[in-house]
C-alpha cells in the first residue's frame, strides 16, 4: 500500500506510523516537488510512504506527517487475500 499526501512546505521528512490497534509501526518514505501547470506555477510536495506486510482484509490505524505538518489519524482497510 502507498500512502500519497500533500504539504506546501518542504519538510524533508515523510513518515506513516501504524498498526492494527496501536501505531507501533513506522514507515518512511520521501517528498518531491510538484509544481502545477496553472499561470501561478504554484510549487507543492507530494510525500510517499510504502507499507509492506499487511495483513490481507485487515483494517490498520494510520497516522501520516511530515515534519511538524500533521496529516491526521485514518483508518484504512487492507485488500481482501484473492485466490
Amino acid at each position: 500500500m502507498v500512502v500519497t499526501w500533500v504539504t506546501v512546505q518542504s519538510t524533508n521528512m515523510s513518515i506513516v506510523e501504524y498498526g492494527i490497534k496501536d501505531l507501533n509501526r513506522r514507515a518512511k518514505g520521501f517528498e518531491e516537488v510538484f509544481i502545477d501547470g496553472g499561470s501561478e506555477k504554484r510549487m507543492m510536495y507530494i510525500h510517499r510512504v510504502t507499507i509492506t506486510g499487511l495483513q490481507a482484509g485487515q483494517k490498520y490505524r494510520e497516522f501520516s506527517f511530515a515534519d511538524i505538518v500533521v496529516c491526521g489519524l485514518q483508518w484504512h482497510l487492507s485488500a481482501p487475500n484473492i485466490v
